[in-house]
C-alpha cells in the first residue's frame, strides 16, 4: 500500500488494488471512516463533527419534505457500495430509494448486479476530497445527487447520458426548490424533529392548496 500526502487533516489517500480495498473494508467495518474506492486509489475519510451535524439536519429536513408530501422512501443510510467489475467502491453520506421499493425493502447485502441503485443521495462537501466522487455516483446509476455546499447552499445533479447536469428542480420532489430545502436544513438546527415535520407537513398542505 503506498500513501500519497492527503489534503485534508482528517484523511488520506493510498494506492491499493481491489483485495486491498476489501481488506480495509472488512478492517474498519466498526469504525466511522467514510472509504472511497476508484481504480486503486483509496481514500480515508473521518467526518468532522460539523459534518456528521450538518449531515444530520440534511437528511432529517429532506425526510420531513418526504412526509410532507406522501413520497414513500427507504433510508439506504451510509451503505457500502462496490463492484469489481468497475473497481469502485464508495459510501454516501446518506442515500434514498423512492422507487423499487419492494425490491429492497428486505435488502441484506447490495450487489450491484442484481440490486437497483439508491434513486438520491445526499453528500455534505463542506471539506476537499481527493477523489472526485460524483463519478462514481454516475458509474453506479445514483440517480440524483444532492449536494449542501461550501457556501451553506443545496443543489440538485441529476444524471444523463452517464454524467451530473445541476437541475433547478427534482424529478422526485419537483415541488421542492434547494432553497427551500435549505430553509428546513436551518429550521432543523432550531426545531426537533417532531416539530420540523408539523411545520413541514402545513407548509406542504398550504402549497398543495395554494
Amino acid at each position: 500500500m503506498a500513501l500519497t500526502t492527503p489534503k485534508t487533516g482528517n484523511s488520506f489517500v493510498a494506492t491499493v488494488d481491489w483485495d486491498g480495498y476489501l481488506k480495509v473494508l472488512d478492517a474498519l467495518a466498526p469504525n466511522r471512516i467514510r472509504i472511497t474506492y476508484d481504480g486503486g486509489m483509496l481514500e480515508l475519510m473521518s467526518p468532522s463533527p460539523e459534518h456528521e451535524r450538518i449531515k444530520a439536519q440534511f437528511s432529517r429536513a429532506l425526510e420531513a419534505v418526504f412526509l410532507g408530501f406522501d413520497v414513500d422512501f427507504l433510508n439506504g443510510g451510509s451503505t457500502t457500495f462496490k463492484s469489481k467489475l468497475m473497481d469502485k467502491g464508495f459510501e454516501p453520506d446518506e442515500c434514498y430509494w423512492l422507487t423499487h421499493l419492494d425490491e429492497v425493502a428486505n435488502l441484506s447485502t447490495y450487489n450491484q448486479e442484481t440490486s437497483p441503485p439508491p434513486d438520491l443521495s445526499i453528500e455534505v462537501d463542506i471539506t476537499e476530497s481527493s477523489i472526485s466522487r460524483m463519478p462514481i455516483y454516475a458509474a453506479f446509476g445514483v440517480s440524483e445527487v444532492w449536494r449542501y455546499e461550501q457556501d451553506e447552499s443545496i443543489r440538485l445533479y441529476s444524471l444523463k447520458d452517464g454524467s451530473y447536469s445541476e437541475v433547478a428542480v427534482s424529478r422526485f420532489l419537483p415541488q421542492v426548490t434547494p432553497e427551500e430545502l435549505q430553509h428546513f436544513v436551518e429550521r432543523g438546527k432550531v426545531l426537533i424533529t417532531s416539530r420540523l415535520i408539523r411545520e413541514v407537513r402545513e407548509w406542504a398542505r398550504q402549497k398543495r392548496e395554494f
